[in-house]
């Protein structure tokens, strides 16, 4: 029996006969083949997220995941890299304009920073996570160990690939192209106070200017929905044109109408409307600005 964060969440798992500790990612596959096996990183969250009747838990604690380096074509994360990792390491501070570094320092108290990582944020849907968005931004793809092998997948993707975290997949690392280590980059969290995990909205953009146009974008936005909210019909408006006074009110004021579509009716939402409008208006008119 397992009694997880006593005061705040009860769990009990009863079925439980096994809890194993990997050291290696192919053990850890072959742990996960068998029947009733569920693999964790040993967060408080992920009991909740335990299939009733498992028999047997797979933790990544001892697995070789936390690490933060680079080949020649990508930045590698692993997948226990914590938040606390992101925001100190050099590689993070550097390279993308900081914004690796930047985003994790805004992810909520520094306790959660030393624990919250990589692998969890993404494994778990929620529209206060920040890595989904930022990775979004980058480009990132995400490596998963399955029980037939290995796959690559972009991250845009990964939400509607199906993948079944924890019981048929093992997320083991993020690969953030350095093709674009040199574009510019934003990133916002708008909350109540700067230690919340939640927020009114995030936003991760990138983009790169040739000739003073728009020759590559990528606006990501966060707490609106589950996964990342990005629109191509407004970024392929923006892509090849002049940043004019005109366009930009235009786009901006389209993606505030779009992010009050999601819910009309609350009034938060309306505030995040406003903030998505508003947000995406100072980015682009400061890349006039950079011309």
């Amino acid at each position: 029996m397992f009694f997880i964060n006593p005061g705040v969440t009860e769990v009990f798992v009863n079925n439980i006969k096994n809890v194993i500790f990997p050291e290696t990612l192919k053990d850890a596959v072959s742990a996960l083949k068998k029947k009733k096996s569920f693999f964790m990183s040993s967060s408080t969250f992920s009991f909740k997220s335990v299939p009733e009747g498992t028999e047997n838990i797979v933790l990544a604690k001892k697995l070789p995941l936390r690490y933060v380096k680079k080949d020649p074509k990508n930045l590698l994360i692993g997948a226990l890299t914590t938040f606390d990792d992101l925001e100190n390491n050099p590689l993070c501070r550097s390279l993308f304009s900081g914004i690796l570094s930047f985003s994790a320092s805004r992810c909520s108290s520094q306790l959660i920073r030393n624990m919250a990582t990589v692998g969890g944020n993404i494994a778990h849907p929620n529209a206060f996570n920040l890595l989904p968005v930022v990775l979004t931004a980058l480009g990132a793809s995400v490596k998963v160990a399955l029980r037939t092998g290995s796959k690559t997948v972009p991250v845009r993707d990964f939400y509607s690939s199906k993948f079944k975290c924890g019981t048929e997949a093992i997320i083991t690392e993020i690969q953030a192209p350095l093709s674009l280590a040199k574009d510019d980059f934003y990133f916002e969290k708008v909350s109540k106070i700067r230690s919340s995990w939640d927020s009114y909205i995030t936003v991760a953009f990138r983009s790169r200017l040739r000739n003073g146009r728009l020759e590559d974008l990528k606006l990501a936005f966060g707490a609106i929905t589950a996964f990342p909210y990005v629109n191509e019909a407004l970024e392929k408006e923006l892509l090849g044109a002049e940043l004019t006074p005109a366009l930009i009110k235009s786009v901006s004021a389209k993606y505030g109408e779009a992010v009050l579509a999601f819910h009309p009716a609350s009034r938060i939402n309306a505030y995040r409307a406003e903030l998505a409008a508003n947000l995406t208006a100072f980015y682009l008119k400061g890349l006039t600005e950079k011309v």
